[in-house]
């Protein structure tokens, strides 16, 4: 069978994902593999550039960072650093376990022999946090092969 392609508006997106919060909520062993419905939707996203600039690893980060909290709208040009990710985008566990697994693919797409550890991710407590973690994985691994 053959894999098609499709958009769905953000709009939609949301509507899908609090549709799954509420219901997460009542029903706590509803799950998808391992994971909540929720973060599965998070997790097989594959967000399209509507800028026309080239996103730089800030704005991949931060996109991430919001899609995971189910927020497919926000541009994450305007999401300050300072954003805390429990307190601000309600992040819980099974959030930072999909953060985890976005965060390591773009080092890795950067950086194919590099990576970071869910140790890592679990201590970023705001968005800048995780862009640093990121740059700061991608960084080293490029002094190391420049050295």
């Amino acid at each position: 069978m053959a894999k098609k392609n499709f958009t769905i508006p953000a709009s939609a997106l949301k509507k899908l994902h609090s549709f799954f919060k509420k219901h997460e909520a009542k029903n706590v062993n509803v799950q998808i593999g391992s994971m909540k419905p929720s973060n599965f939707l998070v997790s097989v996203i594959d967000p399209i550039r509507t800028r026309s600039a080239a996103p730089n690893i800030s704005y991949e980060v931060k996109q991430i960072v919001l899609y995971v909290s189910g927020d497919f709208s926000t541009d994450p040009d305007i999401l300050p650093d300072s954003t805390k990710l429990k307190e601000n985008l309600n992040y819980n566990d099974s959030d930072y376990s999909v953060l985890y697994d976005k965060l390591d693919a773009l080092i890795i797409k950067y950086n194919p022999s590099s990576g970071t550890t869910s140790t890592d991710v679990y201590k970023c407590k705001t968005a800048g946090d995780c862009v640093t973690l990121v740059n700061s994985k991608i960084e080293y691994h490029e002094k190391n092969i420049n050295n």
